[in-house]
């Protein structure tokens, strides 16, 4: 980190007036404060509205099952965003924000980072047993390319009075049936106009928000030296993961499993996550 946040940060963490327990919130709000400032091009989302991204991925807005043609144009307009990990792996070994990929905090190469990024930019929708499964968003394919046609799907009714003796009838498991259209990794970005492609919106976490503000400040830049800074919206989570845990929100381990601790970073800015939520190794 840079000097001044370093020093701003430890002079507020240790000061004689404040003890770590209450100081804590305010803390994490002045924290915050000298982020923004050190980064003034970078968005930040707050926690909330990130929560409230997932949460409607979560009711099965991203997900067709079962739903009628107005809950489908919701999902249309659903919002195709990517959660970034910009941690080492000894500390996203602890925990992660539920379907959050982790990128390293010092990647320079920004085309292989954009590349993650659109990989990652599926729709999601909820599936035990993993927490996700990621849908294929064809909705600009279809456009251009196929006329809607509308039917109803067979039912018992419409296929029993069919059967004849002899038939045979088989069960089909159609778990990955979400990757039944293969793009070749060499067109995968040119298989449909720029004006057609929405933007993906990233939202980059680290401890406290510093490295995730370094990466997406390098990729805000990457992008504009493209002119392409609007097909990804780039934020910072504002507090990142040592706030989102002190709200109490979820978090997961690698292995999907549902966790309430959170890698400290060291001992000074551990003082800005809640004592019982620190945790070093798995």
């Amino acid at each position: 980190m840079s000097t001044y946040v370093v020093r701003f940060i430890t002079d507020l963490l240790t000061s004689s007036g404040l003890q770590a327990s209450a100081s804590a919130p305010f803390g994490m709000k002045m924290t915050i404060s000298a982020i923004k400032k050190q980064f003034p091009e970078v968005k930040n989302l707050d926690t909330d509205t990130l929560a409230q991204w997932m949460d409607e991925c979560n009711a099965g807005i991203c997900s067709n099952d079962g739903k009628d043609e107005s809950d489908l144009e919701q999902v249309e307009q659903s919002r195709n965003f990517v959660i970034l990990d910009v941690r080492p792996e000894e500390e996203a070994a602890i925990s992660m924000i539920p379907s959050s990929t982790r990128v390293d905090p010092d990647e320079r190469d920004m085309k292989e980072l954009k590349k993650i990024i659109r990989e990652k930019s599926l729709s999601k929708a909820p599936k035990k047993p993993n927490p996700w499964r990621p849908i294929l968003n064809l909705k600009p394919l279809n456009k251009l390319y196929f006329a809607t046609k509308r039917f109803r799907m067979e039912t018992l009714a419409s296929i029993i009075p069919t059967l004849v003796e002899g038939m045979w009838a088989i069960s089909i498991d159609l778990k990955d049936a979400y990757l039944h259209v293969p793009i070749h990794p060499l067109i995968r970005d040119s298989w449909r106009s720029e004006e057609d492609q929405e933007p993906i919106y990233v939202v980059m976490y680290c401890s406290v928000g510093y490295r995730s503000s370094c990466l997406a400040t390098r990729l805000q830049r990457s992008l504009q030296k493209e002119g392409k800074q609007d097909s990804m919206i780039v934020y910072n989570l504002e507090g990142s993961i040592f706030k989102w845990a002190n709200e109490n929100r979820s978090l997961v381990d690698p292995a999907g499993e549902p966790t309430e601790f959170v890698h400290p970073y060291n001992t000074i800015f551990g003082m800005l996550l809640d004592s019982s939520r620190r945790k070093c190794a798995p």
